[in-house]
């Protein structure tokens, strides 16, 4: 596996846990879809 490709799967990786870390509510987490790209958050 090159090494471009590994960073940009880290970074991906790194960014939904970060989107998933900011969710306020279990429930929130357990409606988050992957597959959906980032989840829209509010501020705050």
């Amino acid at each position: 596996m090159s090494y471009v490709l590994a960073a940009r799967i880290a970074v991906t990786k790194c960014r939904f846990l970060d989107a998933i870390a900011a969710l306020n509510k279990i429930e929130d987490v357990h409606r988050y879809d992957y597959s959906d790209g980032w989840p829209e958050l509010s501020a705050g």
